[in-house]
């Protein structure tokens, strides 16, 4: 079937907070009031507004009461193309003043889908804004600022990516979304967020590496840019460097999961089995700890002053600061600090039930002896 966005109705209890990170209690909800659930990764962007609620106690209960309202399926491209597997609906956006939800497709376009009738909802195809070719990462929306965010990665997935300022769709007249700017950001900006007031955008530069057989391994440091002056015709972009954070050694005695750390690439491209066949020389030349660090999902706290950033390989948060615009020229944003998220033990001395590792057709939760695994969580909210 072609991907589906699906319009859920339900009522929320409050959210019980990390029991290990206690400071994340700070980040800025989304909207509780609806939940958007796609047959694909996504999560309800609404920027603009910070509700607040108490998450200093854990719920009783989860969610409850849901009941589908409606379905849409979204085309992959900018027309009428429906097909099972194709991307179609990767990330999502809402615009609450509006009632339209933005879609992005790995095939490089953004869809418009109309809410106004949650029980029916139709997608504008004269809304789709076509990018065909682009690496389409992300999508943000200010409602009360009237502003869309489109995050793309480089064609070699190692350069610099943009960001795309666009004018949201407007009801009144079926004014289509228009292009009014981009920014430069790190390689492979795989998350955007605008703060609560839609002042300034937070961007997750995952910088992935790549490897080619003529090149070698090439690896971007893994970075954070926060942009001001949304508004204006040439925003500033500021890029956040990780390297800071601490050396290879520093991290690791933190409980940071480096994929591959200095001593790594050392050890595959002199002398493992497989050395003759690679080439590291490039990377192992410009190493930096934010080589191995990519940041995947942010969030920002209620009060603006903070951006707690995903690194899902390396199963562990990053704390922005992010001082008042003014004070940017003497107090630039900067990382301030790294947890790691510890492991999760599966053996007797464990919180679990344990877990199910034989493939025989039946459910059997068992503990291991030494069994711990990396949490690697995959997002923020």
């Amino acid at each position: 079937r072609a991907p589906a966005v699906c319009f859920l109705r339900a009522s929320v209890r409050d959210r019980p907070s990390s029991p290990h990170l206690p400071a994340m209690a700070g980040l800025a909800p989304r909207s509780a009031a609806l939940a958007l659930a796609l047959l694909a990764p996504s999560r309800l962007v609404n920027a603009g507004v910070a509700p607040t609620f108490d998450t200093t106690q854990k719920s009783s209960s989860g969610p409850t009461g849901f009941a589908m309202a409606s379905r849409v399926y979204v085309p992959y491209d900018a027309g009428a193309s429906y097909a099972f597997g194709m991307g179609a609906v990767e990330k999502t956006a809402w615009d609450e003043g509006e009632k339209y939800l933005y879609t992005v497709s790995e095939a490089g376009y953004v869809n418009v889908v109309d809410y106004s009738s949650p029980s029916s909802p139709s997608v504008v195809s004269a809304f789709a804004i076509n990018l065909k070719g682009k690496k389409l990462t992300d999508i943000a929306v200010c409602a009360s600022a009237r502003m869309l965010f489109v995050a793309h990665g480089a064609d070699d997935t190692v350069s610099n990516g943009r960001v795309r300022f666009y004018a949201t769709a407007r009801r009144e007249g079926a004014v289509a979304p228009a292009f009014l700017k981009e920014v430069v950001t790190g390689p492979l900006p795989d998350m955007i967020a605008p703060n609560g007031d839609c002042t300034m955008l937070a961007v997750a530069n995952e910088g992935e590496g790549k490897y080619s057989s003529a090149t070698g391994l090439t690896d971007p440091p893994g970075s954070v840019s926060i942009v001001k002056d949304l508004t204006a015709a040439s925003p500033t972009v500021v890029s956040v460097s990780l390297a800071s954070l601490g050396s290879d050694e520093e991290l690791i005695a933190k409980g940071v999961h480096l994929p591959l750390s200095k001593k790594a690439m050392e050890y595959w491209d002199d002398h493992s089995a497989i050395a003759a066949d690679l080439n590291f020389s490039t990377a192992r030349g410009s190493y930096t700890s934010a080589m191995s660090l990519e940041p995947e999902y942010l969030g920002w706290s209620a009060s603006g002053s903070k951006v707690f950033v995903g690194l899902q390989e390396n199963s562990a948060i990053v704390t922005v600061d992010v001082p008042a615009a003014a004070d940017w020229a003497s107090k630039p944003p900067s990382a301030s600090r790294i947890d790691a998220l510890g492991l999760k033990d599966w053996s007797e001395s464990g919180s679990t039930a344990g877990v199910d590792l034989i493939a025989d057709g039946n459910c059997t939760l068992k503990k291991f002896p030494g069994y711990k695994t990396l949490r690697q969580p995959d997002s923020i909210a």
